[in-house]
């Protein structure tokens, strides 16, 4: 199963996007969003749309990138 915590993301990446850049946010998309599939697809019932609950939860994550700490 594909760890989510494979490589880690730079906290300057992060903080860029709290302030709103959309490519730091794209870059933390980019890095999870392959990982993060994978774990949906293992841990869903069969028929279940990985892709879908992959883009609800980067859609939240963005909506509460103010209340992310980094540390």
């Amino acid at each position: 199963m594909t760890e989510l915590r494979d490589e880690p993301l730079p906290d300057e990446t992060v903080l860029r996007a709290q302030r709103g850049e959309l490519a730091a946010f794209e870059a933390v998309v980019r890095r999870f969003e392959q990982p993060l599939r994978a774990w949906v697809a293992a841990h869903s019932p069969p028929g279940a749309d990985a892709d879908e609950v992959a883009q609800k939860t980067f859609l939240a994550a963005f909506n509460r990138l103010g209340e992310f700490q980094i540390g």
